[in-house]
């Protein structure tokens, strides 16, 4: 909004922020006056963020309106405290402020739009499940989580655990880790247990995909069973330059574990099938529905809608890092090896490889234990 009335102009180059300008957008001279003198009152107390939010431009997720200031000082009593910038964003609308947010929460794509996703469907619950109408960020603190687990279209666990997930990093993004707000926000956040998924498959289920599958895409499921790479962040990155073809090992590009080798080997006798599988010879989309179709005639799989292949359920592209994961515990790998090759961060992820094949030490002493008692 343009005025009749100068712009606000300071040197701020102490600060590193320089020689400023800055709009009252006041639409009386008496405001106007009023908004200078509180823009050099932030000078003199060296409120660096708020003059930096105040610069910043109007769709930035950091903007501090001139109202917004104002309201924080009506609020304490006419002064400008430390946590001026925190209590304004508190009192921002939640959900205006999570779209603004969403594209930035994430350090990958496919997160930052599973964060947007949940955010989104938050925003679009029954409005009777919030505490207020609009709905502030410091109204989450009188939220009853319970409510609105039961109003929340996504029924599993993981659907529910995701979104408070992405309600964790979007505070953290607005009021910083250190939060009280977040923290005591967080505490009252009922998580609940997920269910690991433990793939029905089996060497013999897995050659039958293979023979199912088209010729052309059999080496990339391959090289994923082989490798144990993530489908989309490590195996569609991996170019020739990835092949370390003398010593039969593959080094992952993009992996997300910090202290990894980011080096996995190959049995010899196997090397052919990844030659042949890296570059992917597909994009992630047709890739999957290759898998999925061949899962479909080997009957691994099934869709719920035949005529348009949707609705998919049955064995995943992933569950290939899992069957790496299990068969090679089966075999008799140490479960610190099998996490160096499937670049976990903590033995407590690949552990649930061994519990799988402790069950079934249990299974065959149970099934000799009856045998003998005929």
């Amino acid at each position: 909004m343009t005025t009749r009335f100068p712009r606000v102009r300071r040197n701020l180059t102490r600060w590193g922020i320089g020689r400023v300008q800055i709009a009252t957008r006041a639409t009386t001279q008496r405001e106007h006056q009023r908004r200078v003198v509180l823009f050099d009152e932030l000078v003199e107390q060296g409120q660096v963020a708020l003059i930096k939010a105040l610069l910043a431009p109007p769709s930035s997720p950091s903007h501090l309106s001139w109202e917004q200031l104002i309201d924080h000082r009506r609020r304490q009593g006419g002064r400008i405290g430390a946590d001026a910038l925190s209590d304004v964003e508190l009192h921002k609308e939640l959900f205006a402020v999570t779209a603004a947010l969403a594209p930035k929460l994430g350090k990958r794509e496919k997160t930052r739009k599973r964060y947007a996703l949940s955010l989104r469907t938050a925003g679009k619950l029954p409005g009777a499940v919030w505490p207020a109408a609009p709905m502030r960020v410091r109204d989450l603190l009188e939220v009853d989580w319970p409510a609105v687990r039961e109003q929340w279209p996504g029924k599993s666990a993981s659907d529910w655990n995701n979104f408070g997930r992405a309600l964790r990093v979007f505070l953290t993004r607005l009021v910083g880790k250190q939060s009280t707000f977040r923290a005591d926000v967080m505490a009252r956040f009922p998580w609940e247990v997920e269910q690991e998924r433990v793939p029905d498959l089996s060497p013999d289920v897995f050659w039958r995909v293979m023979e199912a599958a088209d010729e052309h895409v059999r080496p990339a499921f391959m090289t994923l069973l082989l490798t144990g790479m993530r489908d989309q962040s490590e195996y569609l990155a991996c170019t020739r330059d990835n092949l370390l073809p003398n010593i039969y090992a593959v080094r992952v590009p993009g992996t997300k574990t910090k202290g990894s080798l980011g080096v996995v080997s190959v049995s010899k006798g196997l090397w052919a099938w990844v030659e042949a599988g890296i570059p992917s010879p597909l994009r992630y989309k047709w890739l999957r529905i290759h898998w999925c179709r061949a899962c479909v005639k080997a009957g691994a799989g099934a869709w719920t809608d035949t005529e348009n292949e949707r609705g998919y359920s049955g064995l995943r592209l992933h569950d290939l890092r899992h069957a790496l994961g299990q068969w090679s515990t089966d075999q008799g790998v140490p479960t610190n090896v099998v996490q160096d090759q499937l670049r976990h961060a903590t033995e407590a992820m690949t552990r649930r490889y061994s519990r799988m094949a402790n069950s079934r030490q249990v299974a065959e002493a149970m099934g000799r234990a009856v045998g003998d008692g005929r």
